[in-house]
């Protein structure tokens, strides 16, 4: 059981034993090795995930979205026809 927990704590998705949903920019930025000025020209052109204000000021982005992103599986008509739609 010990082993288990630990492993748990070392895990970058999971805090206080529940899964996170969102990276930072920062996470996300270290997550796919670029820098955050490259992301976010990225993102203002639609071709990177967006990242939405969950909490006050700070831009969350799905880890979801950021997996897919970064397999290329990513396609950002579906997103974009998503949020229209809404």
């Amino acid at each position: 059981m010990k082993a288990q927990i630990k492993i748990m704590s070392n895990s970058t998705d999971i805090q206080n034993g529940f899964q996170r949903g969102f990276y930072d920019l920062e996470e996300t930025c270290d997550f796919l090795r670029t820098s955050p000025s490259t992301y976010k020209r990225h993102e203002k052109k639609g071709l990177a995930p967006q990242g939405k204000k969950l909490f006050g000021r700070k831009k969350l982005y799905p880890i979801g979205e950021v997996y897919l992103f970064a397999e290329g599986k990513w396609k950002p008509q579906e997103w974009i026809t998503q949020e229209v739609q809404k």
